[in-house]
């Protein structure tokens, strides 16, 4: 699953931090609680866009991830 703006860090997921620019941090964390339910139910992974250490471990071209 990709995180969009949910999250734009992976120490904002572990603290649940909700960015000061976010209209709405209820609504933010609310999503937040939907989305992390989503993940234990299906076991998916999470990808962080905005994390450059998590991008910097990811596959790039040619190799793919199926």
């Amino acid at each position: 699953m990709l995180s969009g703006d949910l999250y734009h860090f992976r120490e904002s997921r572990l603290l649940r931090r909700v960015p000061k620019f976010n209209y709405d941090a209820a609504i933010s964390l609310r999503s937040i609680d939907e989305v992390e339910a989503l993940l234990d139910k299906t076991d998916a992974a999470l990808w962080i866009g905005h994390d450059k250490a998590f991008a910097d471990t990811l596959k790039k071209a040619p190799e793919f991830y199926d």
